[in-house]
């Protein structure tokens, strides 16, 4: 999309009208959303649970829709760090001095991006970014094996994030509604790490599972959000977009080796990282051990 066009286009207002768009349920109008969303975007029913458009309630249910049993086995062992979605690696890198990487020739304040509050500790940490395209299944789970300890809403703007405004928009995700998510992992705090799930134009919502629909269209207070007690599983499902954008990955330490490269497709459930001291013996991703991702219904 060019710069322009995407200044002034009213993104709040085909935000919202998208958000209602989503949920109709009379099943012609439902069907033929869901074909002409097919048609324009690539989305393929084939890793599908439901196979059939009839079996979708809405445009949204197929949105969201969940992957058939064994579509997403997760790879490696209890130290492999996973890919959280299906996508592609924007970056992958090292934060230099508290500045996460955007695009060639632009970075931005990770401050910018958390608040400072959320900073702490992860100032000279390793970061990826993953971006969801429309035809992408739009679930979340969780790369490591770890609790959430807190989460925090910040409303923002809902820029889109493609590559062409990237390069435009200076610190686009900082300025974008997100919603930021803190994980303790009770075997080493070293190995915390936050997920930052980013809105776009057209991202109806965000949910997780432990907090529901976080971000109705239309809302713009910040909100301190509970973490929970309950250690969710590699691979566990922990949200979705209702309708699609980018997370970002940001660790403590930079004592993993990436196992991505920056312009990677990825798929849930693939070796993302790797701890630094780790000896393999045999090739990446040769053998898969299946767990059920579990979530929201």
């Amino acid at each position: 999309m060019h710069p322009t066009i995407h200044r002034i286009l009213p993104k709040k207002l085909l935000s919202a009208l998208m958000y209602r768009s989503a949920r109709i349920r009379q099943p012609q109008i439902k069907s033929l959303l869901i074909r002409f969303y097919m048609r324009i975007t690539g989305a393929s029913l084939h890793d599908a649970a439901r196979q059939r458009i009839a079996e979708y309630d809405s445009l949204l249910d197929f949105f969201t829709r969940e992957l058939a049993p064994n579509a997403r086995p997760i790879y490696g062992n209890e130290t492999d760090w996973i890919c959280p979605v299906d996508g592609q690696i924007a970056h992958i890198g090292d934060i230099q001095e508290g500045n996460i990487f955007q695009i060639k020739g632009h970075h931005y304040a990770l401050t910018d991006l958390l608040t400072s509050d959320y900073c702490q500790g992860y100032e000279n940490g390793q970061a990826t970014t993953i971006y969801l395209a429309p035809h992408n299944y739009h679930r979340i789970h969780i790369p490591y094996q770890a609790n959430l300890k807190r989460a925090r809403y910040v409303p923002g703007a809902l820029n889109s994030v493609s590559v062409s405004l990237l390069k435009h928009i200076q610190g686009l995700f900082a300025k974008n509604e997100r919603v930021i998510l803190e994980f303790a992992c009770n075997d080493n705090s070293d190995d915390d790490f936050i997920m930052v799930l980013v809105g776009a134009v057209n991202v109806g919502s965000i949910e997780t599972v432990y907090h529901g629909e976080i971000t109705p269209n239309g809302n713009a207070t910040p909100m301190e959000l509970a973490g929970s007690q309950h250690v969710s599983e590699k691979g566990a499902e922990i949200g979705r977009f209702n309708l699609g954008s980018t997370i970002i990955l940001i660790r403590k330490n930079r004592q993993l080796t990436w196992c991505k490269s920056d312009n990677e497709t990825c798929q849930l459930g693939q070796i993302l990282a790797t701890p630094k001291d780790t000896q393999r013996d045999t090739p990446r991703d040769t053998s898969a051990t299946h767990k059920n991702h579990q979530g929201l219904s």
